[in-house]
């Protein structure tokens, strides 16, 4: 079940880091004017909730 735990763990890592380069605009994966709609509408999410989910993640390998 560890082994499960830490999988969860690196998943969420790289899950937040993909977040927040999209949530401050490093990688941009939409195009044109629907895309900047969408990046509008949810930028907050990618950032904060790339930060938590960055966070949790860490906290995931870390405590085992």
């Amino acid at each position: 079940m560890e082994q499960l735990d830490h999988f969860y763990g690196y998943f969420n890592v790289i899950l937040g880091t993909v977040m927040i380069l999209i949530g401050f605009r490093i990688y941009k994966p939409f195009k044109g004017e629907k895309g900047e709609e969408v990046y509008s509408k949810f930028k907050n999410l990618y950032r904060y909730g790339g930060i938590g989910v960055l966070i949790w993640g860490l906290t995931k390998i870390f405590a085992n």
